[in-house]
């Protein structure tokens, strides 16, 4: 059983989280502008007075910023917006057939798309963007429901390489709202219509700021919980993401005055190149810090979207499962909810998989999903989904926070932060990850119906799952030398999780299966059986078992060797 009693009672104020968020919003902060930098120093200032030691470094980025864009049907202008990462038009603007698509992205065909300007049905998320300028298309058209979203198109995750420039969709892209992508389908349902798309994004490499700020336990020690949220926004970001840089500031006061009771540091860490870089910001920050992460950093932390109004559901945000259960205590505590919390995906700052950190939460509190299928279409369209009408507009500002809320989300992000930084044992709970890996390795088995063995994995899967229950059950710990355990179990399980199987460098943003390694199972079970394509994807998966085989064989290694360390008296 938990004491959460110590950890309840801080004095976070929401008068000063107010009047720090009204000081942010001065600001609009697109990222490697005069502006933020403004927002940065303003923070900087904050959390050296709050106690903290903190550096602002400049780094080498991969940004765009939308700046125009004009859209013409048969010469008539209808209104519109381009996105981040969407290619310029020359000045005249480029012109095509406009062609409707209703469906996914297999019905986005050369033969429907090629030298025209394709607007397109449903969501158009970045896979049919991508399918289109692959088609031949010209250009494209999407719609975001009732509002203008601003979006990225871009699934390079962070900067580019060589290897994921292509994940850029080379193509001028806009959107039009839901009541004028109406108007243009009636054109186009009678008769053959000429689109002329015009747009302006300032892309490409600057500088821009990245500050961390350490409130450093009594004790001396390298090992250290980040708090990690960013600082650029689209306009005023007051929710996305102004709040949870307050909480920012007020962990590095609480922790400053309560460094006695700490046993591991406090690393606040500030990114730009969030919105306009596709997670840049934390991507460079887990490139170029990765030894440092991967030795020392026992948990991240990323804080993103709070205290919005109407911001009920705290039941599903992401969170790795050895992190799940102090979460759960903890929202319960303050709240009575249940939390189930989400896996964690390709999406909000989770740079850190490839340095073996364990991670909780990014965007946490939501809209709550309404029951009704019809209100639910409503919420939807209206892209109240989640994050609330205002998210990514001009409207996301400080009379969209609800202070009962914003009070509440900050109370539990600080209260987990100091308790993983006072806990003498690190309150990870691996069992919990081995449990859901012994599932996964089962579910891929199931998935390649008898086309691929894994029988050795769910073998090692199970022996791991024994280890660890036998660990965690054993009153005997030492303290030191249990905590190193566990971090170096983390520094093997997560990539196995969460990563292909590259830990020095990230995987796209591209959507990816939970134990993304064993994917190609997927695509195995589409070939036909003994063909060449079956082979080659047999090949393919050997490489990626080994993975697997090795990663469950090390924490078996590592777990034993502890055990068999305190059996001798050590």
């Amino acid at each position: 059983m938990r004491d959460l009693k110590p950890y309840l009672d801080y004095p976070v104020s929401i008068d000063r989280l107010m009047d720090n968020l009204h000081h942010i919003c001065m600001w609009e902060r697109l990222s490697g502008t005069e502006e933020e930098l403004e927002a940065f120093c303003y923070m900087e200032r904050e959390l050296k007075e709050a106690g903290a030691e903190t550096e602002m470094i400049f780094h080498d980025a991969y940004i765009s910023l939308p700046v125009s864009a004009k859209l013409y049907i048969n010469g008539q202008e209808y209104m519109c917006h381009t996105a981040s990462m969407a290619k310029s038009t020359p000045p005249q603007g480029i012109k095509g057939t406009l062609v409707y698509v209703e469906g996914g992205p297999e019905e986005i065909t050369a033969e429907r798309c090629r030298d025209r300007i394709v607007m397109l049905g449903g969501g158009a998320g970045f896979e049919k963007i991508h399918k289109a300028w692959k088609s031949g298309a010209r250009g494209v058209i999407g719609c975001p429901g009732e509002h203008f979203h601003e979006k990225i198109i871009s699934n390079a995750w962070g900067s580019p390489t060589p290897d994921t420039r292509d994940l850029i969709p080379d193509i001028p892209y806009v959107s039009v709202l839901e009541k004028t992508r109406d108007e243009i389908m009636e054109l186009v349902e009678n008769g053959i219509y000429e689109a002329c798309i015009i747009t302006e994004v300032d892309t490409g490499w600057r500088k821009i700021p990245l500050l961390f700020a350490d409130i450093r336990a009594e004790q001396k020690t390298d090992r250290y919980v980040m708090l990690s949220g960013h600082l650029d926004s689209w306009y005023y970001g007051a929710t996305d993401n102004g709040t949870a840089n307050c909480i920012q500031l007020e962990l590095a006061r609480i922790a400053a005055q309560h460094r006695r009771d700490m046993k591991r540091n406090i690393k606040i860490v500030i990114y730009s190149g969030h919105s306009h870089g596709r997670y840049a910001g934390s991507a460079w920050h887990a490139d170029n810090y990765w030894n440092d992460l991967h030795k020392n950093c026992v948990l991240n932390m990323n804080c993103d979207i709070i205290g919005g109004k109407g911001a009920t559901d705290l039941s599903r945000s992401i969170i790795m499962p050895e992190v799940r259960g102090v979460a759960a205590d903890f929202i319960k505590a303050y709240t009575g909810c249940e939390f189930r919390g989400g896996r964690c995906g390709r999406n909000g700052d989770q740079s850190y998989y490839i340095n073996g950190v364990s991670s909780a939460f990014s965007s946490f509190s939501k809209q709550p999903r309404p029951d009704n299928p019809e209100n639910r279409l409503q919420q939807t369209r209206s892209g109240a989904y989640d994050f609330g009408w205002w998210w990514h507009t001009t409207d996301d500002l400080t009379d969209k926070v609800e202070p009962e809320y914003f009070l509440r989300d900050a109370r539990i992000y600080i209260s987990i932060a100091m308790y993983f930084a006072c806990n003498p044992i690190i309150p990870l709970d691996f069992r919990e990850t081995a449990r859901e890996l012994c599932d996964l390795v089962a579910y891929w088995a199931q998935r390649a119906r008898g086309r691929y063995d894994l029988s050795e994995p769910q073998r090692l899967a199970d022996c791991l799952m024994e280890r660890l229950e036998r660990l965690y059950g054993d009153e005997r710990k030492e303290t030191e030398t249990f905590n190193h355990l566990l971090l170096a179990l983390g520094r093997i399980l997560v990539p196995l999780n969460y990563t292909t199987g590259n830990i020095y460098e990230n995987d796209s943003g591209v959507p990816l299966p939970p134990m993304p390694a064993l994917k190609l199972i997927d695509d195995l079970v589409r070939t036909p059986v003994g063909s060449s394509a079956a082979y080659d994807i047999v090949t393919a998966l050997n490489h990626k078992r080994n993975f697997v085989l090795d990663s469950f064989e090390r924490a078996i290694e590592l777990t034993d060797r502890y055990m068999d360390g305190l059996a001798e008296g050590v």
